[in-house]
């Protein structure tokens, strides 16, 4: 068993559970197979799962599947006995889930939002041109070689949006950790980790991962807010958290605008830049000092400040 990518209908219940129609939820989640079952019921908050396991014990019609599916995941063990009409190979399914629940490369994959409250996403971005990078650089007093070493450290060829039009993130589980008090770490691993070291395993799977993961911590219904606020968005990578700091009345609008263009993403970094004085560090090619103010204490792990040396050195010769 490895990533289990959740079906159309899946993700319909996904919905249907942030939107509290549990009665609806019940339905669709019977017609499911075991494995996708319980990695849907893994992915909601124990609020909603107490929500289904009530409203299916009320429902007129039995749904011996559901019930079963729920005290697994109540109680972390196999039922004693399962449905009479269970097939033996869904029974041993729930059985390797519980063989190998939490670990990385085991985790569902969610690939669109199922809460239906982030932005379309924009295949028709516009993307930041050689003029933009000029124009920034003149702004802030800079070569445009070395906002050029910052974009392709922080997103390298790829820019700021995916092919299928969705920003380009990192959603980051240490942070969403330490914004709730690690209150989902043993629960929710592949939401959230204590530590960066932690983290590593989970981002397996590029860009396709780090979406899935925060839409799981989106689903994560008091906490969607802190979701977001814990990925970098777009072509520099800068994160949920600094919405404030960029400008931003809420973390909404500042997402809002990382769906619309490069352009937005320049625009945030710019005001970032200028907020954390940090315009002297990126004159001077200080990349030890721009990279610590710009990707924290942690940054020689990363080894920011060698790579964006490079990349600066490959733009100024252009």
């Amino acid at each position: 068993m490895s990533h289990t990518l959740i079906s159309a209908q899946g993700l319909t219940f996904l919905n249907a559970v942030w939107n509290r129609h549990h009665t609806n939820a019940n339905v669709i989640l019977n017609g499911l197979n075991m494995l996708e079952m319980l990695l849907l019921l893994d992915t909601i908050d124990e609020d909603d799962l107490e929500q289904l396991d009530s409203h299916l014990s009320s429902a007129p019609v039995s749904r011996p599947r559901c019930h079963y599916a729920l005290q697994i995941m109540s109680e972390s063990s196999l039922p004693s006995s399962a449905p009479a009409d269970l097939p033996s190979d869904q029974v041993n399914a729930a059985r390797q889930f519980l063989a190998t629940r939490w670990q990385p490369r085991f985790s569902p994959t969610i690939s669109r939002d199922p809460t239906n409250t982030l932005p379309r996403a924009n295949p028709s971005a516009a993307r930041l041109t050689n003029a933009d990078f000029e124009k920034a650089g003149a702004e802030l007093g800079v070569e445009a070689a070395a906002v050029h070493a910052v974009a392709h450290t922080e997103e390298g060829p790829t820019g700021g949006f995916g092919p299928d039009g969705r920003p380009t993130i990192r959603y980051e589980l240490h942070v969403f950790s330490d914004k709730t008090a690690h209150a989902y770490d043993k629960l929710y691993p592949y939401v959230s980790q204590r530590t960066l070291a932690l983290s590593r395993p989970f981002h397996e799977g590029g860009a396709v991962r780090e979406w899935s993961n925060m839409y799981a911590a989106m689903m994560l219904r008091k906490e969607r807010e802190k979701a977001l606020k814990s990925a970098s968005w777009g072509r520099f990578q800068v994160m949920g958290f600094q919405y404030a700091f960029c400008g931003y009345a809420s973390i909404d609008a500042f997402v809002a605008d990382m769906h619309v263009s490069e352009a937005r993403h320049l625009h945030v970094f710019l005001a970032y830049v200028r907020k954390a004085g940090l315009i002297g560090a990126l004159k001077a090619k200080n990349w030890d000092a721009f990279a610590l103010g710009y990707n924290g204490k942690a940054y020689k792990t990363n080894n920011y400040q060698i790579h964006m040396a490079q990349n600066y050195a490959r733009y100024s010769r252009k």
